[in-house]
């Protein structure tokens, strides 16, 4: 349990809940409301998704990749490797892969983790 949520349910009377106390003392951003999380529009950042059509794993990074766009508003774009030569040369079997601005950062799966520390210190950049 986070510090902040078990020192407010510490303060409640004698059969109180703690039901008054907002998300916000979770200490999880994804509970916060959407307007709090948005960032400035980033045209700056260019992420591209080289995928291969039945890849599952490729699934589930747009859907991550998604996510945090609707968060930083970065340019996001998927690009079928099958599609050029030069991209199967390069990536192979080793999809999905995740450039940002050009620099491949994430091959095989996304780290949600990862992405989240390095689309912050791309926004502290600034």
């Amino acid at each position: 349990m986070p510090r902040l949520l078990a020192t407010a349910r510490a303060g409640c009377r004698e059969g109180e809940t703690a039901s008054h106390v907002p998300h916000v003392l979770e200490n999880d951003p994804m509970k916060l409301p959407g307007w709090l999380q948005r960032r400035k529009p980033r045209p700056d950042l260019q992420v591209v998704l080289f995928t291969r059509q039945g890849c599952h794993l490729c699934d589930d990074a747009w859907a991550l990749l998604s996510r945090a766009q609707e968060r930083y508003r970065f340019a996001l774009e998927a690009k079928d490797v099958d599609t050029s030569a030069e991209w199967v040369a390069a990536y192979g079997d080793c999809v999905p892969v995740v450039t940002v601005n050009g620099k491949v950062r994430f091959r095989g799966t996304v780290n949600e983790v990862l992405l989240q520390r390095l689309l912050d210190a791309t926004t502290r950049s600034d």
